[in-house]
């Protein structure tokens, strides 16, 4: 009795150990996790920032909601520069990606996105409609890379590597129209933005 009841001891205390070390592993684990999570909510926290943004105009009602809401949708007749709205008009001179990502998805300085501009609205004049189709090879090369599952600032930041961190917004521009040309038989995008 004395030996089957040591055999059990020994048995628990063998399991105890055993659960002890796959909860201390487990502990490391969720560590490693949290430090991840971390690491990616510093990395991004102006893109979500700007989601909560996004979002909160969505809840908005009344004359607030009628001032976001895009031509068409029952607002034909209502005057746009009476509400304090600003036409659709793109930035002057963008210093990085990001801000041109942020004018095509959330507009700047109380603008309009570019990305809800109309083709009349795009097509004003000559000057505005060239500035804006430079800039859509930016916007579309993100929006390619945000659509095969990555966020917009890991796709900001392939771009940067691929034409270097140092060009401005107008010089990647420039080049990404000469890879355009030159990738024309792979889509048009350089291999490494594929």
């Amino acid at each position: 009795m004395i030996v089957q009841n040591s055999r059990w001891h020994n048995e628990v205390n063998q399991r105890l150990d055993a659960s002890q070390a796959a909860f201390g592993d487990l502990r490391n684990h969720m560590d490693k996790q949290l430090k991840v999570v971390n690491n990616n909510l510093r990395c991004f926290a102006g893109t979500i920032q700007g989601s909560f943004v996004h979002q909160r105009t969505q809840g908005m009602v009344g004359s607030q909601a009628l001032r976001l809401m895009p031509m068409g949708q029952g607002r034909d007749n209502y005057n746009l520069l009476e509400e304090g709205v600003k036409p659709a008009e793109l930035c002057n001179n963008p210093k990085s990606l990001e801000m041109l990502w942020q004018e095509y998805k959330l507009g700047l300085n109380g603008l309009k996105p570019s990305e809800q501009f109309t083709m009349s609205e795009r097509n004003v004049n000559k000057a505005k409609a060239q500035k804006y189709s430079r800039r859509y090879n930016i916007w579309h090369c993100i929006q390619r890379l945000v659509n095969s599952g990555y966020s917009a600032e890991v796709a900001i930041q392939k771009i940067y590597r691929v034409y270097g961190f140092t060009l401005s917004p107008t010089k990647i521009i420039n080049q990404m129209i000469a890879d355009k040309k030159k990738y024309h038989d792979q889509g048009g995008f350089h291999p490494q933005l594929q």
